[in-house]
């Protein structure tokens, strides 16, 4: 762990002391997540010419692909756009830059070896790179020397011994300087080395084996940020003395790890570098690289761990629990690749970068069953679909979807056919009092498991009654097919298929008919979360609900790979909810569908009746608290009890500002992580003498953006710290200043990021 650093005062704290520091603050400023590309200058027929300004705009760093060497040397560098002339090159390099982003020249790449041998080779190196820097106006250099370009053959990462690493480590100094010089800022610079030249230090020093440690080691402080290609690569040793392999969770872990913790090798120890300045490097999609793509959900699920974000994805364990929240960004060869959809998804590599990346809070909703006949139209979303007719109003051949997660017990309906499935815990109710004319139908728990019932008039009910237990504390993806002809309806969880009726009675327009008189206000409705007339003995539903939405087609004819991301719309989406609102009686429509937008209405209870807000979505792996108990379900204690080793415990957003009081201390069991994503955290305290929290010997937690308040006695503290604990942007008060500390450590404390201690 690198040492931190405190304005105006650097302290360290080892084991068997007091910390009792009165309103110091870590000052901390980390850059803004990078989206790097490379981009091909060239004509590539899988992956075409892309004019720079159309690059997706994510991409915050263009790494331009490549300067080489003139044709004879391997020092005199050259660059000529491929089907553009060098002034409207210029034009569109200014034109990404007037959008805030930094464009690099890249040098080298695979098959361009550049070396500089001597003094002459170096100063024609720096001038005609200086030329092209000039010339189109790049903001940087990113140094891609493969092969033969970067080899050490003695000396150490300290001290080089090699005249052409030397060389490029003077040159590339000399153009920073000429570079700050002319235009009077920084240069930027990035490396992207392949594993061999960086991790692969740690199996052998000497050749091509870790032969770029002394470049990055020299430049460390000039350096922006690192994207070590983790493609194209062999097996690589991590700094646990364990091999792993490209393609996999554990390779990103790994690798990412080992550059930023730094390891040992025979040329000397590799000092790692902050994580501000790493960046995680993969292909686009599996033809940009002869090996180690990776899918979007596996990146997702390596970089949330990296980031301690999620849970362990594999069996690498971060030798720094809580991982590396300020990790730069991701990196891809390339933009043309992404770009293009013969090969993955369009632009499925920026979009990784959103999911992973994008910190903006996203919100589910947390239904209670709370309303009864006596207490009736609340803890449900409610979402008109007449006068005038919306579309989220389907009725032919139509797709219905969404994420839900319930826990064993709540939800106590036996066991329904999909005619009665009204008489179970209702999640989605578009029924009509007595016979439709045209239809309705209905999704609900029955037995734990889910029962879809559609009928047409007074016909009987299609339907199917599913065979998978939902109800057990997970986010299952659902997805359910109606088809018009023949009545079939098919029940999918998690794109495998749990049931299908390829034919029912109830054929034809289920839709609510256009104008229908009805006596019954809640008719022209579609209700999720609750049994929409709140007849008594009605079950509704308890649980979590994310990501709804409404398509007509059949989207689904066979089991498919669940969905990885938040829904998007498309021209057969009809109503889309992403229930990221976080306050507020309106659920927005994304649909963008024709005759919208379908918005939704949001009722709530009062006291303890929902819906709430809830930071758990099928999208973060975190343990929720729901309220401000001392104990119990949803309670903070309950939540240390209960989650698995590693995990992350978070507040409700309802518990913004709200204090816990405690009447003993906390005493973690596992290695635990609790962030507080509220603008107010939640305050805990004690009453009583204290701690707060306890962190046992050979424990190790992570208190992020938490408020920590000591108890009130004369030896009060806030925490007492016997293994490992990690501060980060935590404020901890001692309420009596002079009795005590409001921290005591006989362990390891880490400070980052603004923590205050008083």
């Amino acid at each position: 762990m690198p040492a931190f650093r405190c304005k105006a005062l650097i302290f360290f704290l080892t084991t068997h002391c007091i910390l009792c520091l009165n309103h110091s603050r870590l000052e901390a400023q980390s850059p803004a997540p990078s989206l790097v590309g490379y981009w091909h200058n060239w004509n590539d027929a899988a992956a075409p010419y892309l004019s720079l300004p159309s690059v997706d705009s994510r991409y915050n760093v263009v790494q331009v692909a490549f300067a080489l060497p003139q044709a004879g040397t391997d020092y005199h560098m050259t660059f000529v756009p491929d089907q553009v002339s060098t002034a409207t090159f210029a034009s569109q390099v200014a034109a990404l830059q007037s959008q805030g982003k930094k464009v690099l020249i890249s040098i080298g790449g695979a098959t361009a070896p550049i070396s500089l041998d001597n003094d002459f080779e170096r100063n024609t190196f720096v001038t005609t790179m200086q030329n092209l820097l000039n010339t189109y106006g790049f903001d940087g250099i990113d140094i891609d020397l493969e092969g033969s370009s970067v080899t050490v053959s003695g000396g150490s990462i300290v001290n080089p011994t090699d005249t052409k690493i030397i060389n490029l480590i003077q040159a590339t100094r000399q153009i920073m300087s000429a570079f700050h010089t002319a235009r009077g800022k920084k240069m930027w610079l990035t490396m992207a080395p392949e594993t061999a030249f960086v991790q692969g230090g740690m199996a052998a020093y000497g050749s091509i084996w870790g032969a770029y440690l002394p470049v990055i080691h020299a430049l460390r402080d000039s350096l922006d940020i690192l994207h070590v290609q983790l493609y194209n690569s062999g097996s690589m040793y991590g700094i646990d003395g364990n091999i792993y392999s490209q393609g996999t969770a554990d390779f990103i872990l790994s690798m990412t790890e080992a550059v930023i913790q730094g390891f040992n090798t025979a040329g000397g120890f590799f000092q790692g570098l902050p994580p501000e300045k790493v960046a995680v490097g993969l292909p686009a999609c599996p033809s940009a690289a002869g090996g180690g793509y990776i899918s979007p959900q596996v990146v997702k699920s390596a970089l949330d761990y990296l980031r301690g974000l999620g849970p362990k994805p594999g069996t690498y364990q971060l030798a720094q629990f809580g991982g590396y929240p300020t990790l730069r960004g991701m990196m891809t060869w390339s933009i043309n690749w992404d770009a293009v959809s013969t090969c993955s998804e369009t632009y499925e590599f920026a979009n990784s970068f959103t999911t992973c990346f994008d910190d903006s809070t996203y919100y589910a909703m947390r239904f209670t069953a709370s309303a009864t006949s006596s207490q009736a139209d609340i803890d449900r979303v409610v979402i008109p679909i007449d006068n005038p007719n919306r579309p989220v109003d389907v009725g032919n051949d139509f797709t219905l979807e969404f994420w839900m997660k319930a826990q064993p017990g709540d939800n106590t309906a036996s066991a329904c056919s999909p005619g009665q499935w009204y008489t179970g815990n209702i999640l989605v109710d578009r029924d009509v009092f007595g016979d439709g004319d045209h239809g309705d139908y209905g999704v609900a728990l029955c037995d734990r498991r889910l029962v879809v019932g559609v009928q047409r008039g007074n016909l009987t009910h299609s339907g199917v009654s599913g065979s998978v237990v939902v109800d057990d504390g997970v986010w299952h993806h659902v997805a359910i097919t109606r088809q018009a002809t023949n009545g079939g309806v098919s029940l999918y969880i998690d794109g495998v298929l749990d049931a299908t009726s390829a034919t029912g009675a109830s054929t034809g327009d289920i839709s609510y008919r256009d104008g229908r008189p009805t006596t019954y206000p809640d008719d022209p409705t579609l209700v999720l979360g609750a049994e929409k007339q709140d007849l008594a003995g009605s079950l509704h539903f308890k649980g979590r609900m994310d990501e709804f939405r409404i398509s007509s087609g059949l989207r689904y004819a066979s089991s498919f790979t669940k969905p990885w991301k938040p829904f998007n719309t498309d021209n057969a989406t009809k109503g889309l909810y992403h229930f990221d609102e976080g306050s507020g009686t309106t659920l927005t429509d994304f649909s963008n569908a024709s005759g919208g937008p379908s918005t939704g209405t949001i009722q709530y209870g009062s006291g303890t009746a929902g819906p709430y807000w809830t930071y758990d979505t099928p999208f973060q792996n975190y343990f929720e608290v729901t309220n401000t108990l001392d104990s119990g379900t949803g309670s903070l204690r309950n939540a240390v009890a209960t989650a698995p080793a590693g995990s992350l415990i978070v507040f409700a957003p309802h518990l913004n500002n709200q204090s816990i009081v405690l009447s003993s201390s906390i005493v973690l069991p596992q290695n635990v992580i609790i962030r507080d994503l509220n603008v107010q955290p939640v305050t805990i305290t004690i009453s009583g003498n204290g701690p707060v929290i306890s962190v046992p010997s050979g424990r190790k937690a992570v208190l992020w953006n938490t408020k920590i308040l000591s108890g009130s006695g004369v030896s009060g503290r806030a925490i007492t710290n016997l293994g490992t604990l990690v501060l980060r942007n935590a404020t901890i008060t001692d309420t009596l200043p002079g009795t005590g500390s409001s921290v005591l450590n006989q362990g390891v404390v880490f400070v980052q990021e603004n923590s205050v201690i008083d």
